[in-house]
């Protein structure tokens, strides 16, 4: 990823692929946003695909001819994480771990808490 920041119609695509449950044709991104023009989004997914945000994914159907199919090169979290600094990430990861009531959730954090000790020494 050469950039951290997107701009607002980079960051409505991304959203539409991050909350997809499968990859999307740009037809298909367009019926979920009727604000974004097809030749808009076929710009920003190009963009995208240029910044290591997007992939291709497959090939699909639109109307009569055949067209790329699009998904997430990165998660929504990872997205996050690359945009706030250390000090924040810090603060919010001890402000989720001291509010969360999940013991579940806190061994599989300790888990892998543990395991990056291991990788580290």
């Amino acid at each position: 990823m050469k950039n951290n920041r997107l701009t607002k119609r980079e960051c409505d695509i991304m959203e539409i692929l991050w909350h997809s449950e499968e990859p999307l044709l740009a037809s298909e991104i367009k019926d979920q946003n009727d604000e974004l023009s097809i030749y808009t989004i076929q710009q920003v997914l190009k963009r995208l695909m240029n910044m290591g945000f997007v992939e291709v994914s497959g090939i699909g159907y639109n109307k009569k001819s055949i067209a790329r199919k699009f998904k997430p090169a990165i998660s929504e979290a990872q997205f996050i994480q690359n945009t706030v600094d250390e000090k924040i990430g810090r603060e919010f990861t001890l402000n989720f771990v001291s509010q969360t009531k999940d013991k579940e959730l806190i061994n599989e954090l300790q888990e892998i808490i543990n395991q990056k000790k291991k990788e580290l020494e």
